[in-house]
């Protein structure tokens, strides 16, 4: 999304453009009023009306609300008395109050905007009420990007007029004429507010109104098009009254038809485009989610479902793989087999739900010892548990276990039921080796090894450790 910084371009063109203007007013220095001598000049209340409208885009782009209210409100308040006077033929005295005119080319009152500009005006300050509106509602974004668009259409004809000397396009009547960078601050303007609609409605709703756009872009196709039909057939019949043999032609009707087409197709490849672009992201969301439940389903099936260490699957993976490991780097491979004591006389005791929960916490002591993630505790089986331990020989195998027969005396387990505690126990049973071959029988002696170490450690009594 544009930063406010980008977005506040059109904002301080309006500013510029008018400042300079009402500058070339004070100053009365021509060149700045109007682009040639005989293009009408921008009225000052004109330049004015674009300072207040790019303050008021300032505001909202920084989300000062209230003061873009405020200019939004002064600029409504200007073109509305504008038109005011127009529809009613009175003069109120606005339109030389703060200096008096002295350009007058296509000018019908003095210091007065173009009506189509006031009707510009009046639009634009609309759209900046519904942007001001907080908190945001989608229903007031389009309508602003809606009443933004025949701004932007109306400022586009009126400019194209002047490339193409189509009076009409930018003059109504007899009235005073919309200047030529008069029509260029509004294709800024409403360009400006279009795009500040469709920025807070992805800042506030992280989306588009699935139709502002194509509406958006139809309606300015549409503006355009219809303006420019009125303005040739305004200038065909001034033609076809200044000339009695004046052959009709019907340019202006291919124009409407062409135009009205082109709106129409503009506006439904924007939805199509749009279709297709949530359609897309729908699919990749989709594959995101499903790459995510197989990555969640390929832990699931490693782990053990109770007490969340690794499953004997994933033991028996993980122990080729180091075994291998450490045969190449020529390094000590530790194995550690725990069984918990008397555990089938505490399920009878306390019943399942307990041994259950005495499991979860046994896992969690053992887990609690474990070095670094090349470490892996896993259950075995039953009661029965098994730690893999890559670089440990049999003196740092020896402290381990160790550890971890104290950190499961330390959970205090009630165990009333034992003949040899009144709280959990284990046996461990270690073993340590450099593997001298990758062969699975080496392997499945080296397991051997630490099954006989387990085996020892209870035929002593039990609550011990044996390390070979």
């Amino acid at each position: 999304m544009p930063k406010p910084s980008c977005l506040n371009i059109g904002a301080y063109f309006l500013i510029v453009m008018g400042l300079t203007v009402c500058f070339g007013w004070y100053n009365q220095i021509d060149s700045l009023i109007q682009i040639h001598p005989d293009f009408v000049p921008m009225q000052f209340n004109t330049a004015l009306g674009f300072v207040f409208l790019g303050l008021s885009i300032f505001g909202i782009n920084y989300e000062y609300y209230f003061a873009a209210r405020c200019f939004a409100s002064l600029v409504f308040l200007l073109a509305f008395l504008i038109l005011i006077q127009y529809i009613f033929g009175f003069n109120i005295g606005i339109d030389q109050l703060f200096i008096e005119h002295y350009i007058t080319v296509a000018t019908s009152h003095p210091g007065r905007m173009a009506p189509n500009t006031a009707l510009c005006f009046l639009l634009s300050s609309l759209s900046l009420w519904f942007l001001t509106y907080f908190p945001p509602r989608i229903k007031f974004l389009s309508t602003a990007s809606i009443l933004s668009a025949f701004v932007t259409g109306f400022g586009t004809v009126a400019f194209f007029g002047y490339l193409s000397e189509v009076e009409t396009a930018y003059g109504w009547g007899m009235l005073t004429q919309m200047a030529i960078h008069t029509s260029v601050g509004f294709v800024v303007a409403g360009f400006s507010l279009i795009v500040d609609s469709q920025c807070i409605s992805l800042r506030r709703f992280q989306r588009l109104p699935f139709l502002m756009l194509p509406i958006t872009s139809g309606i300015v196709g549409l503006t355009i098009t219809i303006s420019f039909w009125q303005s040739l057939e305004a200038s065909e019949s001034m033609i076809r009254a200044e000339c009695v043999n004046y052959r009709h032609n019907l340019i202006s009707e291919g124009i409407l038809i062409m135009g009205v087409i082109f709106s129409i197709v503009l506006g439904a490849t924007i939805w199509l485009t749009q279709k297709y672009r949530e359609q897309v992201m729908k699919l990749k969301q989709a594959q995101y989610q499903i790459l995510q439940l197989n990555s969640q389903l390929e832990k699931i099936s490693y782990l053990d479902a109770l007490t969340g260490v690794a499953n004997r699957r994933l033991f028996d993976m993980k122990l080729s793989q180091e075994w291998k490991k450490a045969y190449n780097n020529q390094s000590y491979l530790g194995l550690i087999m725990l069984d918990i004591d008397y555990f089938k006389n505490y399920n009878d005791y306390y019943g399942h739900r307990k041994g259950d929960e005495c499991l979860k916490q046994v896992a969690e002591a053992i887990c609690e010892v474990v070095r670094s993630e090349n470490d892996l505790v896993a259950r075995y089986g039953g009661e029965e548990f098994v730690i893999i331990l890559p670089n440990t020989d049999k003196q740092s195998l020896d402290a381990i276990a160790l550890r971890t027969l104290h950190s499961i005396r330390q959970r205090s387990i009630l165990h009333e039921n034992s003949p040899i505690s009144k709280r959990i126990t284990a046996s461990l049973g270690g073993y340590t080796i450099i593997p001298e071959s990758v062969d699975l029988s080496e392997l499945e002696n080296f397991m051997n090894k630490a099954d006989q170490a387990l085996y020892e450690a209870k035929s002593k009594g039990r609550n011990c450790i044996v390390i070979r």
